[in-house]
């Protein structure tokens, strides 16, 4: 179903089922090209996910008020 609305009049559609499925052949041309695309982002960008884990313990472990101890008092 889909509806169309040109700002006076509304339009409702109701298409039918898609009848044509993916085929092996079409497939087989299609994992190359996908695996070099993510080798190629993975390569360029391996070396930030140290960054982000640093960045994300950092703002969660290495906070102020996680390092105070039960009897300190807040100044």
């Amino acid at each position: 179903m889909s509806v169309s609305w040109d700002g006076k009049v509304l339009r409702y559609f109701s298409h039918k089922k898609p009848t044509s499925g993916v085929r092996w052949p079409i497939l087989l041309f299609l994992i190359p090209e996908y695996l070099v695309f993510w080798t190629f982002f993975w390569f360029r960008n391996v070396f930030r996910l140290p960054l982000i884990a640093w960045k994300v313990i950092g703002k969660n472990v290495f906070k102020r008020e996680n390092w105070r101890l039960p009897g300190d008092r807040e100044r």
